[in-house]
C-alpha cells in the first residue's frame, strides 16, 4: 500500500491500549457518521491516514481486529472483530496515545481520529501551537513509573542499613561518570540511598 510505503505506518492486529490505562468503552453508540465505509475512513482523501500525513505524525501505529494482509496492510474485507481502534504516534517529541471507542463501527471510529487529528492540525495552522501541545498532552505517554528505593540499590525493603550501605559503595563506584557511568543512573542511585537513610532516621 503507498501510504504504508510513504509512512512506515505500523498496523497492528487487535487494540493497543494506552499506556494511562484509559479502557475500552463497552456502552459505544452510534454516530451521524454511519454511511461512511471502512476504506474510506482509513484511505480517503480525509481519512485517519491522510490526515496522519497531513500532520507530519511519525512512528504511527494503528491498531484494531482486523486481520493483516502478507503486505502487512489491514484486510478490510473480511469481518472484523470489534469496534475499538487505538492510534499512536508522534507529533516533535511527543508520543501521542489514542484510544477510539466511543461509537459501535470501527469505520465511526477510525473517522473520529481522523477527525481528532485535523483538529489539532487546524489549531496549530492558525497560531495555536502553545493549545495543541497542551492539549494533546492529556494524550500523551505517561513517564515510566520511579522504582522505590530498594529496587535502585538491589536490597529488600527492610535490609539493614549497613548493607544498604555496602550495596550502595558498590554500586555508586561502578555508575559514577567519572568511571563511565551514567549521570542520571548515578543521580537515581545516591537519590534512592538517600531515601534509605531517611527511612532509618525516621525508624529511630
Amino acid at each position: 500500500m503507498i501510504f504504508k510505503a510513504i509512512m512506515n505506518i505500523n498496523f497492528i492486529e487487535g487494540v493497543e491500549l494506552p499506556a494511562n490505562g484509559e479502557g475500552i468503552n463497552y456502552n459505544a453508540s452510534s454516530s451521524a457518521f454511519a454511511a461512511r465505509n471502512l476504506t474510506d475512513a482509513l484511505y480517503g482523501k480525509d481519512g485517519l491516514i491522510e490526515e496522519l500525513r497531513r500532520s507530519g505524525a511519525k512512528n504511527i501505529r494503528i491498531g484494531a481486529g482486523w486481520s493483516l494482509k502478507k503486505d502487512g496492510t489491514p484486510g478490510l474485507s473480511v469481518r472484523i472483530e470489534g469496534y475499538a481502534v487505538s492510534v499512536f504516534y508522534t507529533i516533535g517529541k511527543t508520543e501521542i496515545q489514542q484510544l477510539f471507542t466511543e461509537f459501535n463501527r470501527l469505520s465511526d471510529n477510525i473517522w473520529a481520529a481522523a477527525r481528532t487529528v485535523e483538529y489539532f492540525r487546524a489549531i496549530r495552522r492558525y497560531g495555536g501551537n502553545q493549545i495543541a501541545n497542551r492539549a494533546e498532552s492529556a494524550f500523551a505517554a505517561l513517564p515510566e513509573p520511579t522504582q522505590p528505593w530498594w529496587r535502585v540499590l538491589g536490597v529488600s525493603e527492610d535490609e539493614d542499613q549497613s548493607v544498604v550501605k555496602a550495596k550502595y559503595l558498590v554500586l555508586a563506584k561502578k555508575l559514577h561518570p567519572d568511571n563511565g557511568g551514567s549521570a542520571d543512573e548515578f543521580a537515581k542511585l545516591s537519590n534512592a540511598y538517600q531515601q534509605s537513610q531517611e527511612r532509618t532516621e525516621l525508624a529511630k
